[in-house]
């Protein structure tokens, strides 16, 4: 099952992907993850350059407790409600990345299925406003999105367990944000959209 599976700490933890992105020499936001207030707060002032997002460590759906750090000011009230939603786990701070678009990507029995663009809300609270699917991405992103998964051949050889990872495009490069188990989007079943990868281009 998937939490047997040696890369469940990956899906899990959101800060365990970070360390092992930089590992296998994959692009990732500088960040910091820390299990208290005075850690968190010390890296973002050493840091000291906005915006950055906060996060619990712990994956979640839906972008739960993440947050868009502008000022200093900002910082103990958005620590103290990531704590209080998961209080066992680490705050991750770490570089907002911009993007000229943000894709996320289904992959299912080793083939990609779907690829859909989304967008941020505009508030300090960093979930997806909107969801547009499904989209063609272009080659020059599609050859590094493919060589990413491919870091990850273990999930990609998984039968009937679908994932995600999602993606922030750049003018040339990607960054890859997360990875997710991909059972909580009914937009996966056929039923929901018979073509996937036939639909808006990314511009």
């Amino acid at each position: 099952a998937l939490k047997s599976h040696k890369l469940f700490p990956l899906l899990n933890n959101r800060w365990n992907l970070r360390q092992n992105c930089r590992k296998i020499g994959l692009k990732t936001p500088e960040g910091y993850c820390g299990d208290t207030f005075a850690e968190v707060s010390a890296w973002a002032v050493m840091h000291n350059r906005f915006p950055l997002v906060m996060k619990s460590a712990k994956n979640s759906a839906d972008s739960d407790s993440i947050y868009l750090l502008k000022a200093f000011r900002e910082l103990p009230q958005f620590y103290d409600e990531i704590k209080k939603a998961y209080p066992d786990a680490g705050v991750i701070i770490e570089d907002f990345v911009p993007a000229k678009a943000r894709i996320e990507t289904t992959w299912l029995n080793g083939k990609l299925v779907m690829a859909t663009q989304t967008g941020l809300s505009r508030s300090v609270y960093l979930y997806h406003a909107w969801r547009s699917y499904p989209v063609v991405i272009p080659a020059r992103f599609m050859n590094q999105i493919e060589a990413v998964a491919q870091k990850f051949e273990s999930l990609l050889a998984l039968k009937e367990i679908p994932f995600r990872l999602s993606f922030c495009l750049g003018s040339a490069n990607i960054t890859l944000i997360s990875l997710n188990a991909g059972l909580n989007r009914p937009e996966y079943f056929g039923r929901w959209n018979p073509s996937p990868l036939f639909g808006l281009p990314v511009e």
